[in-house]
């Protein structure tokens, strides 16, 4: 009996650990974090969630966005999360607060770094 509990409290120690070794965030969290970091124009903070790669096209973006006043009120909003293994695509919706009937719907691709969700951004 005495190991059954033993046996019993090493496993739920373990499951323990392995959940706080995880960030715990799934593709949705991740992306509404990026996402929010960019309407406040964080980009530091759009780097630690982005791929290595995708953080070098967000310097360029970052260049874009302070040279562009129109940009400054962009907000955006998740859709719809689609995840499939190591990969999901989430569905956003991208509208300007000036303008906030004329909203564009796009996609943001994720995939799984180091147990890690992580925007991957595409040139298209």
């Amino acid at each position: 009996m005495k190991r059954t509990l033993i046996t019993l409290a090493v496993i739920a120690i373990l499951i323990a650990l392995a959940a706080c070794g995880s960030s715990g965030k799934g593709p949705e969290a991740v992306a509404k974090s990026f996402l929010s970091a960019l309407e406040s124009k964080d980009f530091e903070a759009a780097k630690k969630l982005a791929t290595e790669d995708s953080a070098g096209m967000l310097t360029l973006v970052e260049g874009f966005m302070q040279e562009d006043d129109k940009t400054q009120n962009n907000r955006f909003s998740v859709v719809s999360v689609e995840e499939e293994g190591d990969s999901a695509t989430v569905t956003m919706e991208a509208w300007n607060s000036e303008t906030p009937d004329k909203k564009d719907t796009d996609t943001l691709k994720m995939v799984k770094e180091n147990g890690d969700w992580k925007v991957k951004l595409e040139k298209d």
